[in-house]
């Protein structure tokens, strides 16, 4: 709560003093949530900082790749934030890897790489998510628009392309999905 009402200060402060309490189990959600808190109030090293330490803590088993996906993810933006983009590529991969069925994981990977212009390594890794989320909306989003802008990238126009052809909005919103849906079988269509 102190964070929406942009109180980074004082929501840092009390996280901080809760990840100093004992806990019967551990105080890994606090570690996690002080690293939320920084990358928030925009202390980026320290929630990188924090995101290792939380996935440091966590225990062996089932739903651990979860929890790390969560921290690899903070990290990957905490590294984008700071501008190291190769670094944060390589931390919201390990994201995705960990938790494949999270679209989110693929989103944040997808949107970093397409930030770098990597279009190609984008449009890979939308189809690595799609095939583990294949009714994911916003991945077949994703995917037409890393498709987009490759083609715009190599020179290519596919909004003149549609208009010769007079296609409708409607029919282009349609060729979205479309498009989306034929990758998965090779084939490369526009927006």
């Amino acid at each position: 709560m102190l964070l929406a009402d942009h109180q980074n200060d004082v929501a840092v402060g009390l996280i901080q003093q809760l990840s100093k309490r004992p806990f019967p189990a551990g105080p890994a959600w606090v570690q996690f949530d002080l690293a939320l808190a920084y990358l928030l109030a925009g202390s980026y090293e320290k929630a990188i900082k924090q995101a290792h330490a939380y996935a440091e803590s966590l225990p062996q088993g089932a739903s651990e790749s979860k929890e790390s996906a969560q921290a690899w993810s903070l990290i990957g933006i905490a590294y984008a934030h700071l501008g190291q983009g190769e670094r944060s590529v390589n931390a919201l991969r390990q994201a995705a890897t960990l938790a494949p069925g999270e679209e989110e994981q693929w989103l944040n990977l997808t949107r970093e790489l397409m930030e770098l212009n990597r279009y190609s390594e984008a449009i890979s890794a939308v189809q690595n998510g799609l095939a583990a989320n294949p009714e994911s909306y916003a991945l077949h989003l994703r995917l037409g628009a890393a498709d987009l802008s490759l083609d715009v990238t190599r020179g290519g126009d596919c909004f003149s392309e549609s208009r010769a052809g007079r296609r409708s909005a409607a029919d282009e919103l349609h060729w979205v999905g479309s498009s989306a849906a034929a990758h998965g079988s090779g084939e490369r269509g526009c927006l």
